[in-house]
């Protein structure tokens, strides 16, 4: 399922004013340097990095490694490890301890983050992204007595697309 439609929101605050955003607008989420350094660099002259570039270049090096160790895809859960090969981030210090996010890559085809409660909206800005998927946690914490239903039911999802992908 792939989540490209944009969405309206209606704003809770300010409510009274009946003001409509669009759903892209308010991803708050900062990527890059900043206005700050920006504007540093523009003062002296220097060219902002050009971030598709980069994006494309770190996926390329881990496909790169993938086809080197004839591997169909990689499961990534560290955030660390996300961000790099996809510049997509969200609650990385809670992901770092909570399998609740993650992103498998293939090979050749899809860059598909799994994202905790489904959040489309972190994503959007990034091109690389193919696909927004709702994360299914298996662990205790989130899936109590159901940890081997759910665990079943992950594993089927992850195996039908590396299948699908090849």
């Amino acid at each position: 399922m792939s989540f490209s439609i944009p969405k309206r929101h209606h704003s809770k605050i300010g409510s009274h004013l009946e003001v409509t955003e669009d759903i892209f607008s308010l991803n708050k989420h900062a990527l890059g340097p900043g206005e700050l350094a920006e504007k540093e660099w523009l003062d002296v002259g220097l060219a902002a990095p050009d971030m598709t570039k980069i994006r494309e270049y770190r996926l390329k090096r881990v496909r790169e490694k993938l086809v080197e160790f004839d591997c169909a895809g990689i499961l990534l859960y560290d955030p660390v490890n996300i961000r790099y090969a996809t510049d997509s981030t969200n609650m990385s210090l809670w992901t770092s301890h909570n399998a609740a996010r993650y992103s498998l890559i293939m090979t050749e085809g899809p860059v598909i983050i799994f994202e905790f409660d489904a959040h489309e909206f972190l994503s959007n800005h990034n091109p690389l992204i193919t696909e927004v998927r709702h994360a299914l946690t298996y662990l205790y914490f989130t899936a109590g007595n159901k940890s081997k239903e759910k665990a079943k039911i992950w594993a089927s999802e992850i195996s039908d697309i590396v299948r699908e992908s090849r």
